[in-house]
């Protein structure tokens, strides 16, 4: 090992710290992200659902006994859907849209299912006692519809939940992913609640190229087949 002189290196791991010891040689730096002034999160959803960018305001989408399904990412990710869940339910109850015709699925892919604990966690009990919040499962063909090919013969699987609702929302976070270039848009869905033989061979497809051709690329081959 290495007897020079060495420094304590924190690193979040779910609700926990753990600690590491890094050489000094070794290190070249310790990066964080840069410290903005914050604003107030839920005055920024609001605003965001009344100023939507390229498409109508949720209040004029909705429609009265519509059956409303929220499409969330899951625990992996750090999306405040607490926050923003309650905010997208109201305004659906306020146009007519009540509680029991909302349904919450939870993105996994082939993650494992949520557990109860962490559902309330990643949810919030305001959003777990108003709506149903159910775990998406890629294994159960029997919840899924097959909706074709896409353009390089991947099957497409989907949660028959999408086809049950008449309004579908998509809830997730925008960054960097090796398979999809970036998170966000159609990936939600696809391979988000899309069945396990559509979510390997679209991540097996990725494997066709470099990193280099696909992360952070807002135009790249996996995610033309997303589109």
């Amino acid at each position: 090992g290495n007897s020079g002189p060495q420094r304590t290196i924190e690193i979040p791991f779910g609700a926990k710290t753990l600690q590491c010891q890094v050489p000094d040689e070794n290190l070249l730096g310790i990066f964080q992200p840069v410290q903005t002034e914050g604003k107030d999160e839920i005055l920024e959803v609001k605003r965001s659902l009344n100023a939507p960018i390229g498409l109508k305001r949720l209040a004029e989408l909705a429609r009265s006994g519509m059956r409303a399904l929220i499409i969330s990412d899951d625990i992996s990710r750090k999306t405040p859907v607490h926050k923003i869940i309650p905010c997208i339910v109201d305004v659906l109850n306020e146009s007519g849209v009540a509680d029991d015709r909302i349904r919450v699925i939870a993105v996994l892919g082939t993650h494992r299912p949520m557990t109860p604990e962490e559902i309330e966690t990643k949810f919030g009990r305001d959003v777990t006692e108003r709506v149903e919040v159910l775990n998406h499962d890629s294994r159960d063909h029997r919840r899924q519809t097959y909706f074709g090919e896409t353009p390089s013969g991947i099957p497409v699987w989907v949660s028959k939940s999408v086809l049950e609702a008449d309004l579908r929302i998509g809830i997730g976070s925008i960054a960097p992913h090796r398979v999809s270039g970036w998170s966000g848009g159609a990936k939600i869905v696809m391979p988000g609640i899309s069945g396990e033989k559509t979510v390997g061979l679209t991540h097996m497809e990725s494997a066709k190229y470099s990193t280099r051709d696909i992360l952070g690329k807002f135009e790249n081959p996996i995610r033309r087949e997303m589109e």
